[in-house]
């Protein structure tokens, strides 16, 4: 699992990459956005992200992930890792709203990490030595998954625990932030 991780996470990283210059669209993920029915398609012709559905979109299409929608809910995930600990391909969190992990990115190495920042900008890359993001990180995690894996991001009820448990005998419970091999699970809550 350790190599397949590393080289998910770095192909993680290359595929945002690809997206340097996509405008930010508040609720963008791909070619799709956000609605209060779901993800539909949008008329801005071409992709669009906001800062979570630019890693929700890079972790899907490369790692198979369905990740949450917010940025809350995506630094709850994973494993959190110490400024000294930062990989490429780590999940990196700021405070730009004056509420904490209100802001996410994907770490590429030398302090550097690729975002969509804001409305009127594109996806980009910027230093995190910058004092405006220096002064504003508030930690990293890391989704140690490997393709296809699922990742639980909401509580399991006892209705859908019981589904859970006849997929896998093993499986005592789910929880938030648990990543599930998805060869072993037949159901994930999504």
């Amino acid at each position: 699992r350790g190599d397949s991780t590393v080289s998910a996470r770095g192909r993680a990283m290359m595929y945002a990459l690809s997206h340097i210059g996509a405008p930010y669209v508040w609720q963008g993920k791909g070619l799709q956005v956000w609605t209060p029915q779901g993800l539909t398609s949008h008329q801005f012709g071409g992709y669009v992200f906001d800062c979570s559905g630019l890693v929700a979109y890079v972790y899907d299409a490369v790692m198979g992930l369905t990740l949450p929608r917010t940025t809350y809910e995506i630094a709850r995930l994973g494993t959190e890792v110490t400024k000294s600990e930062i990989r490429p391909g780590d999940l990196v969190f700021f405070n730009t709203m004056r509420r904490s992990f209100s802001h996410v990115g994907i770490y590429l190495g030398d302090n550097k990490f690729i975002h969509a920042p804001s409305s009127g900008g594109a996806v980009r890359i910027e230093s995190m030595d910058m004092a405006y993001w220096r002064a504003r990180f508030n930690g990293a995690r890391r989704i140690d998954a490997c393709v296809g894996d699922v990742v639980i991001h909401k509580d399991i009820t006892a209705s859908n625990n019981h589904s859970l448990q006849s997929a896998h005998k093993d499986l005592d419970c789910a929880r938030v932030g648990q990543v599930v091999p998805r060869n072993q699970y037949s159901l994930a809550v999504q």
